[in-house]
């Protein structure tokens, strides 16, 4: 197996990088790889310097392809349960991107525990360590912004009793305004009745 991984590595190392014909000039053809197909592409012929075409002697060994560089095939995980389905001695664990930093932690934790490699984590309790610490400031930054939100509350309490005297004078002043309106009204009934 430690043979077969280092000629994949040999032949990855003098891999070229394979990309469409005269993308390196045309800003609007992607970087990815498309078969030359032109009846007079110099490329298709391959013709010395050209680009490289993808050829089957670029392939890696059968028996490793799809592995990781330590020999173990990859597992995404997201869950605890997932977790306990690898098989450490021939799967390694990936954790998935959408997992939170809590569910990461102790997912880390478990496999470390159990025993699992984790292939996109180098040190778990480096890991774990900044996860713990990233969680503390965020629950310091979550008191103050509670803090401040009840000093603002009560600041806007104290402020209200002055505020809803006005407004209390405010609706006398308008009784009184609709009660002489009222008042017109009726007076005009009765002039508009005599007549």
């Amino acid at each position: 197996m430690k043979e077969l991984l280092d000629k994949r590595a040999q032949t990855k190392r003098r891999k070229p990088h394979f990309q469409m014909q005269d993308s390196h000039k045309l800003s609007r053809l992607t970087q990815k790889w498309r078969k030359p197909r032109g009846i007079d592409s110099k490329m298709r012929l391959g013709l010395k310097g050209y680009a490289r075409s993808v050829e089957v002697g670029f392939k890696s060994p059968k028996d490793v392809r799809g592995l990781d560089k330590s020999g173990l095939l990859p597992v995404m995980v997201s869950s605890v349960k997932e977790l306990e389905s690898v098989n450490k001695e021939k799967e390694g664990a990936i954790i998935s991107s959408a997992v939170g930093q809590k569910k990461k932690k102790d997912l880390v934790a478990k496999a470390t525990e159990m025993g699992i490699t984790l292939l996109n984590i180098k040190d778990p309790k480096a890991f774990a360590a900044s996860v713990e610490k990233n969680m503390k400031e965020r629950a310091d930054r979550k008191k103050k912004r509670i803090a401040k939100a009840t000093e603002k509350k009560a600041k806007e309490e104290k402020k209200k009793p002055a505020e809803k005297k006005k407004e209390d004078l405010s609706d006398k002043v308008l009784s009184e305004d609709e009660k002489a309106k009222a008042e017109k009204k009726e007076k005009d009934k009765i002039l508009t009745t005599k007549e």
